[in-house]
């Protein structure tokens, strides 16, 4: 057994942000020790890779016309960059060692992509490496700075009277930032599920990246919305508007009415967006409010919703953004995209003169590699953009190490089509949609990526685009998300998608904090029957869907097929269904899922261990898809999924010896569907221990009462499972966590309450 080890987060972020950049610094200290004034004829070993060749300096004090030289730095990347090449084409020098940029201690405007190609590639034994120089603090921003001075009390009167809290708006302050030169505004647009993902999975969102954003010392400030805190719903429907497929699906939207007036104070403001759930608890969307009637109480939205506006078991909620008339608590702020004004009620500290107060206006990647390979970034700060930070296409060893990434309104690192990539060893936080989106290896062949995210902290991601936004997506084959740590996402932590993935050893915690129908790890191949054999082991997950309906700490979901679950440490997870509610929060949710093996896992204070539920998908979808998928396959004996995973070579018969149809309806439509049962479902070997007496599997017909028999479904084994009912105060929860540990090599300290 390897030895697992878990990293528990600190209470104190900062702390532990500082240890990380420690040992990064440590690291960081030994190889300039090293390549500090290299000559060509200086053969000097640094761990890990072969002895250094040359070492160039920037400086945002440097100049692009001196030597590169520690006395003499350039000052942009770009000419570093070309630097680089210029060695490179003089004999191949990487060969005899690497060649490392150096950045001294600074900030790096970043007003256009640094890319980086073939030309500028290095070696795994030799790479080139852009780092931060030991000791100081390399900050890389796609932000313009605003100068406290440039801020002055509003004195416009019908900016004024527009105002609905008059002693606010003697506090607010106006800013014109086209007459400083910044004008990188962008536009509020539609986003939201199956607008900027596709099937769950990240893609371009057509209606353009996230807007401006206003941040102070680094916190991102509150665009001006109503209501403050919390939010309103929805009372009737009165046209549903259309549906996604739709021909006017773009150019229109629904109409519903509401219990409050309040936009008869809006009827100067042109541009209101609403950030909520009209429909299915997934369905959330940032929609454009067309019109209102404020007599009427109703509102219209600019932009159909994916199923229409309706109601289900989910609850509805939303609130209004955009909006000048409600600057009303410090920290809020608004910009007029006609004529480039800013405003803003500012937090306590602005007039300190020690305040920081940047706008992103950076659109594009901070750093594009594209066929790259041998390179490294170590030790630096990427912050503030309105795109990507790190974007890798058909990349080979390249890492990202010793980073933080914060205030990226799009992702931190995205790599596609790339093998050994990754991010290790980095803070990852405040990311507008997913944080790290790997992607490497074959689909064809199953050749592995081996891609990774290693020994990192993400928490905070999805702030602009909140579901299916995960703080990591891992797609491809043979990839890998190990060791890390994972908390307080809206949506949720990992979403799963491919071939002979492993997520292991990570801490997952506090996660679909605002959404249901989720999980923690959410397992999603609907369409793609081939996609098999994870795994998800030794992971410690905690504090998951205790407050929330339908949310779990793994959920494998529609028809998903192909994972192994095992050694994983399950605490304090789920709750039971309640009057009213559409269903349970459980430990492990398999959603018609098939081929899933649950094994030697701890359950501790979870109400429903293990969940089995009946879904239903279009007879049309189900078949078409499928086929399409697998016919393929099935057309070439020396397919590498079929030699891999030899039960797809009977797929359709067991498919079809468990499906069952069914016609109901929906949305007063006659709709007939295939119901997918699960099958191929082992439970054994899992250890139960709750505080109260509760249930450990649920299935579609009710509760299984004991473990250690064969279901009467002959698709589901389950065998050799203990549940033990404890009590609070006698220490067995502390002693089994302590065993489960040691069993794995883990230590565990500073657990949250």
């Amino acid at each position: 057994m390897n030895i697992i080890e878990m990293k528990i987060t600190a209470n104190n972020q900062n702390q532990k942000l500082l240890a990380m950049r420690l040992i990064g610094l440590a690291s960081s200290i030994l190889m300039l020790l090293f390549i500090s004034g290299i000559r060509e004829s200086d053969k000097m070993d640094i761990p890990g890779i072969n002895s250094a060749k040359a070492v160039i300096y920037v400086s945002p004090q440097g100049n692009d016309e001196w030597a590169g030289t520690i006395q003499a730095p350039f000052k942009t990347l770009e000419k570093a960059r070309d630097a680089v090449r210029n060695l490179k084409s003089s004999g191949d020098p990487l060969r005899s060692g690497p060649v490392a940029v150096i950045l001294r201690g600074g900030v790096y405007p970043v007003e256009k992509s640094f890319t980086l190609d073939q030309k500028d590639s290095g070696c795994l034994e030799s790479p080139v490496i852009y780092m931060a120089c030991p000791g100081e603090k390399v900050v890389l921003t796609g932000a313009k700075t605003l100068e406290r001075e440039w801020f002055h009390p509003i004195s416009d009167p019908a900016i004024l009277t527009r105002i609905i809290d008059q002693e606010a708006a003697k506090r607010i302050v106006a800013l014109d930032l086209r007459s400083h030169g910044i004008t990188a505004y962008g536009q509020l647009n539609c986003h939201g599920f199956a607008r900027d993902n596709l099937g769950g999975r990240p893609r371009e969102n057509p209606f353009g990246n996230p807007p401006m954003m206003l941040y102070t010392n680094g916190k991102r400030q509150i665009l001006a919305r109503w209501p403050n805190a919390g939010t309103v719903q929805m009372e009737k429907i009165i046209e549903p508007g259309p549906v996604r497929g739709d021909p006017d699906f773009t150019v229109r939207g629904g109409t519903f009415s509401v219990g409050f007036d309040r936009m008869k104070y809006w009827r100067q403001a042109e541009d209101i967006w609403v950030d909520g759930i009209f429909g299915y608890s997934w369905e959330w969307s940032y929609n454009k409010v067309s019109g209102f009637d404020a007599e009427k109480r109703s509102i219209t939205l600019g932009y159909g919703e994916i199923s229409g506006i309706n109601r289900n078991w989910s609850p509805d909620f939303h609130h209004y953004e955009n909006l000048l008339e409600e600057i009303d608590m410090p920290g809020e702020y608004m910009i007029e995209r006609k004529t480039g004004m800013l405003y803003y009620y500012p937090e306590p500290d602005f007039y300190s003169g020690e305040t920081d107060i940047t706008v992103s206006v950076l659109e594009e990647p901070m750093i594009i590699l594209d066929r790259v390979s041998g390179l490294e970034f170590r030790d630096l700060i990427f912050e503030t953009s309105r795109g990507t930070a790190v974007e890798m296409t058909d990349c080979r060893e390249v890492a990202v190490d010793h980073c933080e990434f914060k205030n990226i309104a799009l992702h931190a690192v995205k790599i596609q089509n790339s093998t050994a990539c990754g991010v290790r060893n980095s803070v990852i936080h405040d990311i507008g949609s997913a944080g790290i989106i790997i992607g490497g290896g074959n689909i064809k062949t199953l050749e592995y990526g081996n891609c990774f995210v290693e020994n990192c902290e993400i928490y905070h991601v999805a702030f602009y685009s909140k579901v299916y936004q995960p703080a990591v997506l891992i797609e491809g084959v043979g990839n890998t998300v190990f060791g890390s740590s994972i908390h307080h996402t809206p949506h949720a932590a990992i979403r799963l998608f491919g071939n002979d993935q492993i997520i292991e050893r990570n801490e997952i915690y506090s996660c679909c904090l605002d959404f249901e129908d989720m999980g923690a790890v959410s397992y999603f191949t609907l369409y793609r029957p081939q996609e098999r054999g994870n795994v998800i082991r030794k992971n410690y997950f905690y504090n998951i869907g205790t407050d929330q309906t339908g949310v779990h700490a793994i959920y494998a979901d529609d028809q998903s097929m192909g994972l192994v679950i095992e050694m994983n440490l399950f605490d304090h997870i789920g709750k039971m269904k309640e009057s009213g509610e559409w269903g349970p929060s459980t430990g492990i949710n398999l959603n018609s899922a098939s081929y899933i093996a649950v094994s030697k896992n701890i359950f501790i204070d979870c109400p429903v261990p293990v969940r089995l539920s009946t879904h239903s998908q279009k007879i049309h979808d189900i078949t078409y898809n499928w086929h399409a998928q697998l016919d393929p396959l099935l057309k070439d004996p020396d397919s590498a999924h079929f030699k891999k995973y030899p039960e797809l070579i009977l797929f359709w018969q067991d498919w079809e010896s468990t499906l069952f149809h069914a016609s109901f309806v929906l949305n007063k439509k006659m709709v007939e569907k295939v119901m997918g049962t699960s099958r191929h479902i082992a439970f054994t070997d899992n250890q139960i221990f709750n505080t109260s007496l509760y249930r450990p599997l649920v299935f579609p017909e009710g509760y299984l009462d004991e473990f250690d028999v064969e279901f009467s479904r002959p698709v589901v084994r389950a065998s050799n499972n203990r549940m033990v009912s404890i009590s609070t105060n006698t220490g067995l929860v502390e002693k089994i966590i302590k065993e489960y540990t040691e069993m794995c090599g883990a230590k565990i300290k500073n657990k949250p309450e």
